[in-house]
This record gives structure tokens, sequence and C-alpha cells, in this order.
């Protein structure tokens, strides 16, 4: 969906309301017992296609890994993500004013980072590195980058007359949800004629104080395990919460939060999932799945997941094995439930109501173990 939930991928004042949360004006239902053990890591290869002409292209091909550790009482996720584009020429895409920009041979990195307690979700920090290459928005080459020796400037860029060329989106930030503050750190530019035609913009590290509201409930990196612990991930279950955005907040001068909607369809999906019955024992509640050369079946809920509001953008859908669904890992018996095997973020055409690009995560491997 847009950046926002791809940055998507939100402090918290919480009350344990049974097996939730609430914080006054939300509340929300947990599982009992977290789907996950206390460790794990979910790999999942990720492909950005163009669906938008008469045959669908691969612009970008890349890697995202969700690592879980706990230690006592809390929790910590690491998210690493890298898209790499193509040369093909549909590797485009729109940038927050709507504009086309050319990602061509290009490469986008972050790293996320949540800590929360273990058995609430309840976030205490979060930080956030996200490395976006400098896109130009027309046909031309990339300006060289001059690093500057004036103070407080980091680099400068000359560029032709008219310059169509966006300033670089990457940015990192540090949130306290127990202060209830975030720092945001990125690039500022002012551009300068030269006389000759041309201009010289210079860029400098700028910092953004945020005051978060204590009435947030979960961090964006948390998104993944806040849908799974949901004790309404099944056939025709729905929730809501909340997420924030810290640079939404700082684009927009005030705080952000979004109400996220998840409803799943009336029907489960079989899903042939990357997990060998040589590593892993599945069972279901009538008992132990047979695979079928090689290959387990599972059933998995069909979730879709979404900012709650009159422009909300396209929703993320997932694919999440049914909660009746237990997958042991046979090296530790480490046990997991609701593994998300599939996540699809959709974009639309600037120009049409159509979807343009398609981004699929597919897990293609899975490890679990229990603290020693």
């Amino acid at each position: 969906m847009k950046k926002k939930i791809i940055c998507v991928l939100l402090s918290a004042v919480f009350a344990a309301v049974g097996f939730g949360c609430s914080g006054g004006d939300v509340k929300v239902s947990f599982d009992e017992k977290m789907p996950w053990d206390v460790q794990e890591t979910c790999t999942y290869d990720v492909k950005k296609i163009y669906v938008g002409g008469k045959e669908e292209t691969v612009v970008a091909t890349g890697k995202y890994v969700t690592e879980l550790t706990t230690t006592g009482e809390e929790s910590s996720i690491v998210n690493t993500f890298e898209l790499k584009y193509t040369d093909s020429d549909k590797a485009e895409s729109v940038d927050e004013t709507g504009r086309i920009v050319k990602n061509k041979g290009l490469t986008d990195t972050y790293v996320g980072k949540a800590k929360f307690y273990r058995n609430t979700l309840v976030p205490v920090s979060a930080e956030k590195t996200f490395n976006l290459a400098q896109r130009p928005l027309c046909d031309g080459e990339a300006p060289k980058k001059n690093e500057s020796s004036d103070e407080n400037v980091n680099y400068t860029l000359t560029l032709p007359a008219n310059p169509k060329y966006a300033d670089p989106r990457g940015y990192s930030y540090t949130v306290d949800y127990k202060e209830n503050k975030a720092v945001l750190s990125t690039d500022s530019g002012e551009t300068s004629a030269n006389g000759d035609g041309t201009y010289t913009r210079a860029y400098k590290k700028v910092n953004k104080n945020i005051s978060v509201e204590s009435t947030t409930r979960f961090d964006n990196e948390q998104l993944n395990y806040v849908v799974r612990a949901l004790s309404n991930v099944k056939k025709k279950g729905s929730a809501t919460f909340y997420l924030s955005n810290i640079f939404d907040s700082y684009i927009r001068g005030e705080y952000v939060r979004y109400t996220m909607s998840m409803s799943c369809a009336e029907k489960n999906v079989s899903v042939t999932p990357n997990l060998s019955p040589e590593k892993f024992l599945l069972t279901d509640s009538e008992g132990a799945l047979d695979p079928t050369d090689g290959k387990y079946s599972v059933q998995c809920v069909q979730a879709s997941v979404g900012i709650s509001s009159s422009t909300p953008g396209p929703a993320i859908s997932m694919l999440i094995t049914d909660p009746s669904i237990t997958v042991r890992q046979r090296s530790n018996n480490a046990e997991t439930k609701k593994l998300i095997l599939e996540m699809t973020y959709t974009e639309y055409s600037p120009i049409s109501v159509n979807v343009s690009y398609k981004t699929i995560y597919t897990l293609t491997d899975y490890t679990t173990e229990k603290l020693n």
C-alpha cells in the first residue's frame, strides 16, 4: 500500500483487559498465548511486479528478514529489507507528491527495530534507518554528488535549469515510548542559482523532535506481530488497532497515528508453504498432517490489513496459517502458530484506478526456538 504502511512496515500507556489491551479508546484482543515461540526468524523473498501491461514484468527483487528475540519480559524485533530494481523501463513508482520517479537500477534498504513487552506487545522503544536511493524525476542521469566543505552542509548537487530532481527521501528516527517522544533525522536541501543557467542544491542534516501521544498503541515495526497475535485472525474475523507513523508526523508537522483495520475472508485457501517435513511437523485439530511429494498443504486465513479513513490506499493482503495449525520444529520441539506465509502490497497507477504494481513477500525460510 502507500509508503506510510511500507514505513509501515507504532507508546503507550496500556491497561491489560483479559488477554488484550485497552487505552480508553480502543480494545485489542490478543490470543491467550502468543502464537510464536520466544525466538524466531522469518525470511521472505521479495518480488515487485509490473502488472499494468499485457504481460507481467518483474521490476525488482529482494529480501525481507524479521528476527524476534526475547530477554526476560521484553521482546525485540529487527526487520531488515533490501529491494534491487532491474534495468526494466517499467521500474517506476509514484512519490509522496504523485510524481513519477525512476527506479531503474537502484537499490533501497531499511533496518527497523522495536522493543516491547512479550506478553502484551506494549511498545518500549523503536528505531529505523531508511536508505532510499536518490531518484531523478526525468529521463536524464542522476547528477554527481559532491561532498561539501561548508559548515553543516553534507553534500551538494549541480542541477540543470528547471531541475526535475527529487530530494533524497532517506531518514532515520528513534522513539522512546515511555517518554512519548521521538527524533527524526533527514536531509534538507536549499537551491541557489549559479548565474549560468544551472543551480546548486546544498543538503544538510536536520533533526526534528516529535511529541508522541500516549494513546498510541503499537509501533510500525510490530505490524506483523500485532496481526498474528489478534484473536480474530480467523474466517470472517475482524479487528481494529492503531499504528503510529513517525515519518508522516515529520512531514505533516504534527503527530500522526493511523487506525488500522484487519478483516478476514469467509473462506480459507490452501497453500503449499516452504516448510520441509524433514524439519517441521505440522498438525491441525485432527492430528498430524501428511505431506504429499515432500510438501505440506495447509489452510490459510485470507487477511486484509489497511488504514481506516476516507483515503486509505490499497490494503496489505496476508495469507496466515489457520489458528488450528501448529508448526513444530523437530530439532527442538519449539511450536508456532499463525505464520504469515505471504504478503502482497499493491500500488495503483497515478493516471487510472488500475493496479500497476504488486510487491509479493513469500516465506522461504523459518526457524524458531525456546529460551534456554
